[in-house]
């Protein structure tokens, strides 16, 4: 209590300091002048050796013959125009849809206007399929 007012401590109790006795600054500094040096000298002595069994491939490859070429193919035929297209197919089917004619003469095969063909259907019904009758027999035993 005789200590003079103007005189501090000699050291403060201070819970929050840093340690200053783990890693040198200096050892960081010389291990990465040591890596830039090994990454110096290590790739460009990979890079060599690279080279060198490339080049080696090489002469090991046999020559390929000239007539050993693959085949070029030409590209994929592409409609020129398009929309012409288009509508002359729409105007075959239309022309196909709407008139009479024959799809197999010889086995008496035709094509009609869809309007009439959808009138036949709703007139006559559909066609029993072939061979319907037997497996409807066997299915449907009469009491």
């Amino acid at each position: 209590m005789n200590a003079p007012a103007n005189q501090l401590p000699q050291e403060l109790p201070n819970p929050h300091r840093h340690e200053t006795t783990d890693v040198r600054p200096i050892s960081i500094g010389l291990f990465a002048l040591g890596l830039a040096l090994m990454l110096a000298l290590v790739l460009p002595f990979l890079g060599g050796v690279f080279w060198q069994l490339e080049s080696r491939a090489k002469q090991a490859d046999p020559t390929q013959s000239p007539l050993a070429t693959p085949p070029t193919f030409a590209g994929p035929k592409l409609q020129s125009q398009p929309a012409t297209d288009l509508i002359r197919m729409r105007r075959q089917e239309d022309q196909r849809l709407s008139t009479y004619g024959w799809i197999d003469e010889g086995q008496k095969i035709v094509h009609l206007p869809i309007e009439r063909a959808m009138s036949l259907l709703a007139e006559r019904g559909f066609p029993e399929p072939v061979g319907s009758s037997e497996t409807n027999e066997r299915k449907d035993p009469k009491p």
